[in-house]
């Protein structure tokens, strides 16, 4: 493990300026207002490690784009690596938007356009995000995307929750009726989401959203990732079976503000669950990686990813779900968020092949129709290169 590093996160601060309902950040740490600011040491530290070819660097918060200057002047030193190291730095950030003109007009010149997450609660995002902030204002990001030339790179990635799903397709719609090229959906997962999750009343929803929305698809050109992701695995890749083996882990590492790191986000949630609270930091990076503290994480990662995995190599999804089960015993509450998530695979694959799976298909052979997925994707969208 740690031979090459392919991925970086960074946790940039804590501070956010809205008040989402389904915010799994607590109030104290969401207003806490520690920023990231060790960009130096943390690029001499990577100037001692083996890095691949690409470098990905994930920029969270928090809203990271609160502070502008710090941001900016982070994502210029970590470009230097590449004066340093035979790599390419690709910077992305997840954002929910709100400071757009510093978006769109500074950082995403620095950046990797096609690496920004703007993450929007729809078209009355207002009620969910519990601000003075108008739907309109909130929507502004959208706007300004659709309308820039970064409109088929940066994704609007709507949040879904038992309170927007019911304008799901009307939000994708707004987005694509503004210009933006590249969507997705992702749905919020807490204890009382996940029960509403597998009710009969939030089925019927999902399935006429999913109707309207694959209606959308067939009406505009855009990329819905959530449907890149079910053609990938139907018709690019159908043999594949998902083993569970995190595809990150040993090759990336996480640094929080006090410039401590961890094998990733997810395992310094777990942390405080665990009985030691001090296997998942494998050291810091004024001084380095900590060898017995590696060794000892290495060890802790296997057993607790054999000890989870066995419900997951049963189920039936197994071929394309993506799920962490280490997320999902530890995070939430055993396996409450599992069961929905088959909930939701189910019907998205229902819908998928009812509505969309035939355009994939030749009419004559019935088998994967190549040139209409090369007119489809590869026509400026290279998501889906074979």
């Amino acid at each position: 493990m740690y031979e090459q590093i392919d991925f970086l996160g960074i946790k940039f601060n804590d501070y956010c300026n809205l008040n989402c309902k389904y915010c799994f950040e607590t109030n104290n740490s969401r207003s806490s207002h520690s920023v990231f600011n060790k960009g130096k040491e943390l690029v001499s530290f990577l100037k001692t490690l083996n890095i691949g070819p690409r470098l990905y660097i994930n920029l969270l918060g928090g809203e990271i784009t609160i502070y502008p200057n710090e941001l900016y002047n982070l994502c210029k030193g970590l470009k230097k690596i590449e004066r340093y190291k035979d790599t390419t730095v690709k910077i992305g950030i997840v954002t929910n938007g709100t400071n757009h003109n510093f978006i769109m007009n500074d950082l995403i010149k620095i950046i990797s356009p096609e690496s920004v997450k703007i993450s929007w609660d729809g078209i009355h995002a207002s009620e969910i995000a519990q601000t003075h902030l108008t739907d309109k204002q909130l929507s502004t990001i959208v706007d300004k995307v659709g309308h820039s030339k970064y409109n088929k790179e940066a994704m609007i990635a709507i949040a879904v929750t038992k309170d927007n799903i019911c304008y799901l397709a009307d939000s994708i719609q707004y987005a694509l009726e503004q210009g933006c090229k590249k969507l997705s959906y992702y749905f919020i997962f807490n204890d009382e989401y996940s029960k509403y999750y597998n009710t009969e009343e939030f089925k019927t929803i999902f399935i006429h959203q999913l109707h309207k929305i694959y209606m959308l698809y067939n009406q505009y050109d855009f990329d819905l990732d959530n449907l890149t992701y079910m053609i990938y695995n139907k018709f690019i890749n159908p043999d594949f079976i998902y083993d569970h083996k995190c595809r990150y882990i040993g090759k990336m590492f996480m640094v929080v503000p006090n410039g401590d790191i961890y094998p990733c986000l997810l395992l310094k949630e777990i942390d405080g669950l665990l009985d030691n609270n001090n296997d998942l930091v494998l050291g810091n990076i004024s001084t380095g990686f900590d060898s017995k503290s590696m060794t000892n994480f290495t060890n802790l990662y296997t057993n607790l990813l054999n000890e989870n995995i066995d419900r997951c190599i049963q189920c039936n999804h197994v071929s394309y779900c993506t799920e962490c089960p280490l997320e999902t015993r530890y995070i939430f509450n055993s396996y409450n968020k599992c069961i929905s998530r088959k909930v939701i695979y189910d019907i998205e694959k229902e819908c998928f092949d009812k509505y969309i799976s035939r355009d994939y298909l030749d009419k004559d052979t019935k088998e994967f129709n190549l040139d209409y997925y090369s007119k489809r994707f590869l026509s400026g969208n290279q998501n889906l290169a074979l």
